[in-house]
């Protein structure tokens, strides 16, 4: 169905570097935040569990694939400033930046150079010499400038077609990645080696869930109790949160929707219809469905489907 749509008249090889580019930058900054978060966590379990707390840290090492540090700083600073580690914060940014640079008529100048700027940043710091007090304060300082691009992208493009496959890429990323880290959070490690010290840091663990994904005072306004239940609630089915997997969705299907120039009721290619059958089948699920049915199961189900839609985008707009 997908060869059968109007497209439009922007050029495959922009409309897949602007997709990219915003993946990218949505990937660093989730980075930046969720190390920014990590180190902290580590930090509160320290004092009351070792085990635990080293735990935090070989389970950031190992979802990166990082055979070798001798320390929480080495971790956080190879995370975020190694170029030849491909999920460090620096090296997404390069890809952001190098797919931005093929297409720079098609961003605005002010994204072009808060990218630039924060590219050539990272690369000139002195990451052999930084602590970690340095480095949690570039994390903090990098969570500024993300917060920047998002704005200057929401404020100087026009709603176009470009914008729409940076919106895509934007919240395609998201939803991948809060799928991934809700998996990764709901079955840690570091869970069992403080039980097994007769220690519950059930709140704690939770508490610093949501704050990996900004979300703890938002989830703290409409929640009394912390629980898998109702943070799968809050970060997967809600249709306000703008972390949540539903939320994201929701923005995929506009985006399509808007590129296509269809309504939301009908669907002119296989990507709307699928991204359709997604959003119906979250807003008819409940939390306590996901978690019964095992959230692993359920993450690995999206996923599958997550990348099923993504290469129906890329076959109807990038082929």
């Amino acid at each position: 169905m997908g060869s059968t749509m109007k497209r439009g008249e922007m050029l495959s090889r922009v409309a897949s570097a602007l997709f990219w580019s915003s993946r990218y930058s949505e990937r660093a900054e989730h980075t930046a935040r969720v190390l920014r978060e990590t180190f902290r966590y580590g930090q509160e379990l320290a004092g009351l569990s070792a085990p635990a707390a080293m735990a935090i840290f070989e389970e950031a090492a190992l979802l990166h694939d990082l055979k070798a540090y001798s320390s929480p700083e080495e971790l956080l600073s190879q995370l975020v400033y190694d170029p030849y580690l491909p999920t460090s914060v620096l090296s997404c940014i390069a890809m952001s930046r190098e797919n931005a640079r093929s297409i720079r008529e098609s961003v605005s100048s002010e994204m072009w150079q808060t990218i630039n700027v924060l590219y050539h940043r990272l690369t000139n710091s002195n990451r052999t010499t930084a602590n970690a007090a340095e480095i949690q304060s570039t994390l903090w300082e990098l969570n500024e400038v993300f917060h920047q691009l998002h704005g200057l992208r929401d404020h100087t493009m026009s709603r176009g077609e470009a914008y729409q496959f940076i919106r895509l890429g934007r919240y395609i990323e998201r939803a991948d990645l809060t799928l991934r880290l809700l998996d990764h959070m709901f079955h840690h490690p570091a869970l069992v080696l403080a039980e097994d010290e007769g220690l519950v840091i059930h709140t704690i663990h939770l508490s610093s869930t949501l704050r990996m994904c900004t979300s703890l005072e938002a989830f703290s306004r409409d929640y009394t109790h912390l629980t898998p239940e109702s943070i799968a609630e809050f970060l997967v089915l809600s249709p306000e949160s703008p972390r949540a997997v539903l939320f994201a969705f929701d923005e995929i299907e506009a985006a399509l929707h808007s590129l296509s120039r269809s309504p939301r009721e009908v669907f002119t290619t296989e990507a709307e219809q699928l991204v359709g059958r997604i959003v119906g089948e979250l807003r008819f699920s409940s939390a306590d469905e996901l978690i019964e049915v095992g959230y692993h199961e359920t993450s690995e189900r999206l996923l599958g489907k997550l990348n099923h839609l993504t290469a129906l985008i890329a076959l109807t707009y990038f082929g």
